[in-house]
């Protein structure tokens, strides 16, 4: 098992105990953790067999001499003082790339998992849309006096017509006169 790096270590973690590095190296004989040299977690990265390997860190980034002298690929960072087992295991395999079958592979999980989410987007923005083009019709209804109320009082008399939803006009206690219906004709009484 030579899945543990040693570097000079700057912050001075402690070493993975032996039992994870053993569970590690039956999960994947190619994954590698160190030190980080510039930050103070543990990186787990991937040995590489090809000519040429992905740099995640810049040149200039410490690490990055780690990982181009040991050709590994960087997986991903774990802060300090993990809890070491099969959950750190799990949390690896969650951002390992070859679990998934390569890069092709990961991008085209990746879109799929784009697109399910976009359509349960469209989903719940097309019934949140329906909902509210329900509420306004009703509410239209309502206003124009076309749709019956059953928890509301029947109002009788002068200003029975009167838009229920009028504050305003309850307020004055006038009758309420549609337009064209002889508001402005004048009373003559005897």
């Amino acid at each position: 098992m030579n899945n543990y790096l040693h570097t000079a270590n700057p912050f001075n973690l402690a070493a993975p105990p032996a039992s994870f590095l053993r569970d590690l190296f039956a999960y994947d004989s190619q994954i590698v953790i160190f030190p980080s040299v510039k930050e103070p977690v543990y990186r787990f990265c991937r040995r590489t067999s090809g000519k040429s390997f992905w740099m995640r860190f810049d040149k200039t980034h410490p690490d990055s001499a780690v990982c181009l002298a040991h050709r590994l690929i960087p997986l991903k960072a774990i802060m300090p003082r993990p809890t070491w087992g099969q959950t750190l295991i799990a949390e690896i395999a969650a951002h390992d790339i070859q679990r998934v079958g390569g890069g092709a592979a990961a991008a085209e999980l990746l879109e799929q998992q784009e697109q399910l989410e976009d359509r349960r987007q469209q989903v719940a923005q097309d019934d949140e849309c329906d909902a509210r083009a329900s509420e306004a019709y009703k509410g239209l209804k309502a206003q124009m006096g076309e749709r019956i109320h059953l928890g509301t009082r029947k109002r009788e008399g002068a200003g029975a017509t009167k838009n229920p939803l009028s504050q305003r006009m309850a307020s004055k206690g006038r009758a309420f006169r549609p337009r064209g219906a002889g508001d402005h004709a004048m009373f003559v009484g005897r």
